[in-house]
């Protein structure tokens, strides 16, 4: 087990925020964090669904950027980064990378089936 100050992780594509939020009610010693989505009317129902489900803002902070570029300016900022993209997340893999922490872990995933196959030009 690695000591650390503090445990941040990263939502970049959080659509409603319900991934963040099982992250802070089931995640012990998850400090901090992010729910990032570039759609205002995302970030907007993730406040709502924080309120709702009574979890403080200094718990799950939402955000309304670029996940590539929320990431390239925060380098080494989070110890786990979650990406799960409508499409392939291979465009944001060189900007997580920079943003995880030294030790810290990817998640990355791809649910649509012909990206996973490779059947997509994308």
């Amino acid at each position: 087990r690695v000591e650390r100050e503090s445990f941040r992780l990263l939502e970049g594509l959080a659509a409603s925020g319900l991934r963040a939020i099982r992250y802070a009610k089931e995640v012990k010693d998850l400090d901090t964090v992010v729910a990032n989505d570039f759609d205002r009317k995302a970030t907007d129902a993730i406040d709502r669904n924080l309120a709702f489900n009574d979890i403080s803002p200094e718990k799950i902070k939402s955000s309304c950027q670029d996940a590539r570029i929320l990431m390239l300016n925060n380098p080494l900022a989070y110890h786990a980064i979650d990406l799960d993209p409508y499409g392939s997340p291979a465009i944001f893999l060189d900007s997580a990378v920079q943003a995880v922490a030294d030790g810290g872990m990817l998640l990355v995933t791809a649910t649509d089936m012909a990206v996973l196959c490779g059947n997509n030009s994308e």
